[in-house]
């Protein structure tokens, strides 16, 4: 954004605050704004259209403008913060390609909301469907709604033949679970043993258990590493020595032959 356009738009924000400062001293003069004006005296009004005049921002100068513009080190900071200052006052961003050229055209919430509510009245009178839907989805709505309790709905719903079929096709399940049930109470003995009862009395003892347990760990570890690379030594030496093996047993058949050749022409 070059910075022509940012000393405009910073001057249609001094110019709009100008514009409300003015609104305000009209109010005043007015008395819109006072509960006791009847008793508000004129200097105190005079006092309060000197302090709202004093308000008002200068008008910036165009000429100088991008000089002091220069002086700020953070140039992006100071775009950031004239934004959101635009923002606030517009209510919208007036850098896009949406700008108004009229604020007093923006509708309120209110006005947005009343809006929202004839298109809707004309969405619904043009439709004759869904103005019979939205008359009975009051007395619906807990029947469509997502958030539903699927078994209160169930109660409502479900005739008892239609529960009692649901019980018959889930016999095995419920047989299934009466049985683990079954087990559940017979183990529960083995669970409340008296040999299980006053256990934190023995955690004291545990203590040094567990401490020779980490030693024992850690020798136990160093042995397997140890053992470990005694294996891949042997495999090593047991691999040499097979090669050496091989070779000699290579060399041994070459004289073997050289031999049989020389016994055959001492023969001849």
């Amino acid at each position: 954004m070059e910075k022509g356009e940012l000393v405009k738009r910073l001057s249609l924000l001094e110019d709009q605050k100008n514009l409300i400062l003015a609104s305000i001293t009209k109010a005043n003069s007015l008395s819109l704004f006072d509960d006791h004006s009847s008793t508000t005296s004129k200097e105190e009004a005079d006092s309060d259209c000197d302090s709202v005049e004093a308000e008002k921002l200068i008008p910036l100068d165009m000429v100088n403008s991008e000089a002091v513009l220069l002086e700020h080190a953070g140039f992006t900071a100071f775009e950031l913060r004239v934004n959101h200052l635009e923002k606030s006052v517009w209510g919208y961003d007036p850098s896009g390609n949406k700008m108004k050229k009229d604020y007093n055209q923006q509708l309120s919430l209110l006005s947005k909301i009343e809006e929202i509510k004839r298109q809707l009245n004309n969405v619904v009178r043009d439709r004759e469907g869904l103005k019979p839907f939205l008359e009975q989805y009051d007395l619906v709505a807990h029947l469509v709604s997502p958030f539903a309790d699927n078994i209160a709905l169930e109660r409502q719903i479900l005739t008892p033949e239609a529960k009692a079929e649901m019980i018959a096709a889930s016999e095995e399940e419920l047989e299934r679970v009466a049985n683990s049930l079954k087990e559940i109470g017979e183990l529960q003995s083995f669970i409340d043993a008296p040999e299980f009862r006053g256990l934190e009395k023995l955690f004291p003892l545990i203590t040094p258990i567990e401490s020779a347990h980490i030693d024992q760990s850690a020798k136990s570890n160093e042995v397997s590493t140890r053992i470990t690379q005694l294996l891949d030594r042997y495999n090593r030496i047991v691999n040499t020595l097979s090669e050496i093996f091989i070779a000699w047993d290579h060399m041994l058949t070459t004289i073997d032959v050289h031999i049989s050749a020389l016994e055959r022409k001492a023969r001849q």
